[in-house]
């Protein structure tokens, strides 16, 4: 399921902070697999933006965990006042992103394989294998 939503960085994970309301909240607690992608902003060559797309699954951060809190002062800090009004409200729950593989991409012709137990090994992707 393709989606969009804010997340941070923390402690070498990606985080979501999703309501129930959305179909890919509903989707991800039935189904833990997920696939990230970050794009950077629009240049003048959109086919040469770098992203990197993740593969993973994620798993709930409970409020009364002390991550939970961590966590959420990384959304405050980076999202301002609306953190406010959503972090109280019932329905929306943490999800940290455990990744396990990924594709990097640098530009034309530098695609890569994000790989190694801290995806910090890149893989040179040879078309011509």
């Amino acid at each position: 399921m393709a989606s969009h939503a804010p997340l941070v960085w923390f402690d070498s994970h990606s985080y979501l902070f999703l309501s129930e309301l959305a179909s890919h909240t509903r989707h991800l607690t039935e189904n833990p697999a997920i696939s990230l992608i970050l794009v950077e902003p629009e240049t003048s060559n959109p086919f040469a933006r770098q992203r990197i797309t993740l593969h993973g699954e994620v798993e709930i951060i409970a409020r009364e965990e002390p991550l939970f809190k961590q966590v959420l002062q990384r959304f405050h800090h980076q999202f301002g006042d609306i953190m406010q009004v959503i972090e109280p409200l019932a329905d929306f729950h943490l999800f940290r992103v455990n990744a396990d593989s990924g594709r990097f991409i640098r530009g034309f012709g530098q695609a890569y394989e994000v790989g190694g137990d801290d995806l910090d090994q890149l893989i040179h992707i040879d078309p011509r294998r």
